[in-house]
């Protein structure tokens, strides 16, 4: 059939017309029938993304959590509002897709009415894609989007388009208000949090400086200019001890020299001698008795009787008629027992200063070697409640502004869904009687020339020299063309 020419052609669309009338014909009666019984109806709306009229940067410095995209944002509200129940609910209140409630499943149900509304996002162009780096989410996401709805009723259309419209509404300013409500609430809740931290480690600090105060980086100066002090107080203390101790030994020597006794008269006689200390009857019968035994020996009567007396004085001197029985009262012995008592006493204040000097220099090496330690953990404690009183700051910045933005929702000037084209009784149906008209025409031409081609292509006849030709390879000598004979008429 490649080498058919335009009077081929021609002739099979003759032999053909019938097929061809037939399919065509059908196919537009069917398209026809179609047409006059198509009734569906597309409201279409359009909504704007309407940001807030003051400005977010003014409410609250820098945004609380980062705003998602428009996009994203709508697509959340739309997962609700195309939800099973939500759209159950408008088909139950406006009495869409009657019977059904019986025959289908609340699934099935919401999902011909989800199939039955669609949703397109209306974007600009940008011209240079590099510079939306610089721009703000929130100039990003003003953009509107156009929502429509299929039925078989215009009025229902209508409706059923205002009910989705104002659901995505609703959902939208519900969602904002819960995000600020859990926002909110979980500042609130952070806030405790952190006074409590605050309390915590205020109390902390107050215990370890009420520990280790003398110790803290405020005293290492004090502690430092005291350990010096005290120790040339405790140089001085043990240089007065040592000379102290020179004293005492020197009181001694010379206490134990003196008499504690000064002389005195014995008025039991008549020519009234001097009566000795025991001490110094000691001493001069013992002068008496190395003169005798030098003059008389051991053995004479008078060397006998002075060792007799001396050892009666050495046995018995308290009850010896030789020595009186009264105090010490030499004044000079008097005098270095005094002296005596004061140094000796005078050291015991020195060594006790001393033990004190040494506990507080003990004290304070101690106060100085723990500083540095105590430092770094005050720092540690210190800088752990800086990073809370600093998260507190920032969360009560954040709780306010959370705040603000609750009192331009509850007022109406933060960002919403605002309808900027509302939806109309549509007029005609979508697509149009028309335009299903005329695809229906020109398919039904289309399968009338198909079935003409596929009916010529399987017939076994041969129709002319050139299909003759092609068939065998030659073409004939002579071509008779087809005679009609006319019938007589007698």
């Amino acid at each position: 059939m490649e080498d058919l020419s335009l009077h081929d052609i021609l002739a099979i669309f003759r032999r053909r017309r019938m097929i061809f009338m037939l399919t065509a014909g059908s196919i537009f009666v069917a398209t026809l029938l179609f047409t006059l019984s198509w009734s569906r109806y597309r409201a279409t709306t359009t909504v704007q993304i309407e940001q807030s009229e003051i400005s977010t940067s003014a409410v609250n410095g820098e945004d609380l959590t980062p705003q998602i995209l428009a996009d994203r944002r709508i697509n959340q509200v739309q997962q609700k509002v195309m939800s099973t129940e939500s759209l159950n609910k408008i088909i139950d209140a406006l009495g869409l897709y009657p019977g059904s409630k019986k025959t289908m499943s609340a699934a099935n149900r919401a999902k011909i009415m989800e199939n039955s509304a669609h949703l397109d996002f209306i974007t600009s162009n940008i011209s240079n894609p590099a510079a939306t780096q610089k721009e703000s989410i929130d100039q990003l996401s003003a953009i509107a989007f156009t929502l429509s709805f299929s039925y078989n009723d215009p009025k229902l259309a209508k409706a059923g388009l205002d009910a989705l419209v104002k659901a995505f509404i609703d959902e939208d300013a519900n969602q904002r208000r819960t995000q600020n409500e859990k926002t909110t609430a979980f500042l609130d809740a952070e806030l405790k949090r952190l006074e409590d931290t605050i309390k915590d480690q205020e109390k902390k600090i107050a215990e370890f400086k009420a520990k280790f105060g003398e110790s803290g980086p405020s005293a290492v100066m004090f502690n430092q200019q005291a350990s010096l002090n005290n120790s040339l107080n405790l140089q001085t203390i043990e240089n007065q001890i040592t000379t102290n101790q020179a004293t005492i030994a020197t009181l001694r020597v010379q206490l134990a020299s003196a008499d504690p006794y000064a002389p005195a008269l014995d008025d039991t006689t008549k020519e009234g001698k001097m009566i000795n200390s025991p001490k110094g009857q000691k001493k001069a019968l013992q002068s008496q008795y190395a003169t005798l035994i030098g003059r008389y020996g051991p053995q004479h009567p008078d060397v006998l009787k002075v060792r007799a007396q001396l050892e009666a004085l050495n046995k018995e001197p308290a009850n010896s008629t030789l020595v009186p029985s009264r105090e010490a009262d030499n004044p000079l012995y008097l005098q270095l027992s005094a002296q005596l008592a004061a140094a000796e006493g005078q050291q015991n204040g020195l060594l006790a200063q001393r033990a004190s000097l040494k506990a507080q220099q003990d004290k304070y090496n101690r106060f100085v070697a723990e500083n540095p330690l105590v430092e770094q953990q005050m720092s540690e404690l210190s800088l752990d409640l800086d990073n809370a009183k600093k998260r507190y700051a920032t969360l009560t910045e954040k709780k306010s502004a959370a705040a603000m933005r609750a009192n331009l929702e509850a007022g109406g000037n933060s960002a919403r869904l605002t309808i900027i084209n509302p939806s109309t009784i549509p007029e005609g149906t979508t697509p149009s009687r028309k335009i299903l008209l005329l695809a229906g025409t020109f398919f039904g031409i289309l399968c009338g020339l198909a079935m003409v081609i596929v009916t010529e292509a399987l017939s076994q006849a041969v129709r002319g020299a050139n299909h003759l030709a092609g068939i065998v390879g030659v073409a004939p000598l002579v071509s008779v063309p087809h005679i009609s004979v006319s019938p007589r008429h007698g």
